[in-house]
């Protein structure tokens, strides 16, 4: 899972693409939301909410989700155009 969502200060919302990886992670994983936020440290709505796109996370929480279901973050620096 590569972070080029929409950055607004130190959150970010992760784009359909990202959700869906999370989502099918956590599928294969064989873990609910329930299971998942609480192995995240996080709560379960919160977790359905950064999820589903309607809640926006920093990236420490969006890492832990990701360690959770077997994904890894990544963060890269571009050129603006």
């Amino acid at each position: 899972m590569v972070a080029t969502a929409s950055w607004s200060g130190a959150f970010t919302m992760l784009n359909e693409s990202q959700r869906a990886k999370l989502r099918k992670a956590r599928e294969r994983a064989g873990l609910t939301v329930r299971q998942a936020a609480a192995a995240a440290k996080i709560s379960h709505s919160s977790w359905a909410h950064i999820e589903t796109g309607r809640r926006a996370s920093d990236l420490a929480t969006i890492r832990r989700m990701a360690l959770v279901v077997g994904l890894e973050l990544r963060v890269d620096l571009v050129r603006k155009r």
